[in-house]
């Protein structure tokens, strides 16, 4: 994919600009906001084409429609599928290890692609990574507890500002694309372990590490609310707007257990079919208990 073009005045906006711009948003995993831009940017050339304005004579726009349907996305990953990425990630035979680590602590926190992919290490308070509010979705900080598989993948033993520095230029932080592009070369087999394995699932984006937290922990029984807590998302309703508990002590329970799962996925082995045939998930399913 091509770097984003300079600014270009309407005019000189063609077809494959506007296709360039809503793929760049699709292979991200953000379709809904490709639909999006393409609501504001159809009228906008529509407009100028009724009106004369700005030398557009023709819509590019015209016929043209988004790839893919928006709604809400439900991708995860199964346990299998979170077994062969974290071997994937630990044995690429060419990905850097700051962006395999970045989907790591994706994985193991459930926390924002951006503010993974940005994230100092000043942030790190102790067992506590501390976002200020202007490095979070709803402007109000967040406190997220690291569990020792977190801190073991920060590598916190080596001095430097970012806790993923980019390969070429160490001074500045990886970007969310690095993650969505890794996660795409791994996806598409352009990536191989060094036993030249390849991913035979099918695709997965940054984003849908994060939701597949979220829907393990639902699995394992923890409430929506503290799901929610973990994952920063907005407090709907009038007493939320008021309370202003943070639920330290519950989202540290959340994680400690997820990372318990995380380690039974890790620990158990699969046959073709995604199902644990040996190892602690085999167990369960054994004696009965939900997997």
């Amino acid at each position: 994919m091509q770097e984003p073009k300079a600014a270009l005045a309407l005019v000189e906006v063609t077809r494959q600009d506007i296709t360039e711009v809503l793929d760049r948003s699709r292979d991200r995993g953000a379709l809904t906001a490709a639909h999006a831009t393409f609501r504001i940017l159809r009228p906008l050339f529509a407009f100028g084409v009724g009106n004369g304005m700005h030398g557009i004579e023709n819509s590019v726009c015209f016929m043209m429609k988004v790839r893919g349907k928006p709604g809400a996305c439900r991708r995860y990953l199964s346990p299998a599928e979170i077994k062969d990425l974290w071997e994937a990630l630990d044995h690429s035979g060419r990905m850097h290890w700051s962006t395999a680590a970045s989907l790591k602590l994706l994985l193991l926190t459930g926390q924002r692609c951006e503010q993974v992919a940005e994230m100092p290490l000043d942030e790190i308070k102790g067992e506590w990574w501390c976002l200020p509010p202007e490095r979070t979705k709803i402007a109000v900080p967040q406190r997220m507890y690291l569990v020792p598989m977190a801190l073991e993948v920060l590598r916190l033993d080596e001095p430097r500002k970012w806790a993923f520095p980019q390969k070429k230029n160490p001074a500045k932080s990886i970007a969310y694309n690095t993650m969505t592009q890794a996660a795409r070369r791994l996806s598409d087999g352009e990536d191989t372990t060094f036993d030249k394995k390849r991913w035979e699932h099918p695709p997965f984006t940054p984003r849908d590490l994060r939701r597949t937290v979220s829907t393990h922990m639902q699995e394992l029984g923890i409430d929506d609310r503290i799901i929610d807590a973990v994952q920063h998302h907005v407090a709907k309703g009038v007493r939320d707007n008021y309370n202003q508990y943070r639920f330290d002590r519950e989202k540290r329970e959340a994680i400690l257990l997820w990372e318990a799962r995380l380690k039974d996925i890790l620990a158990s082995e699969y046959d073709a079919e995604g199902r644990a045939i040996s190892g602690p998930l085999a167990e369960e399913e054994a004696i009965g208990l939900p997997t």
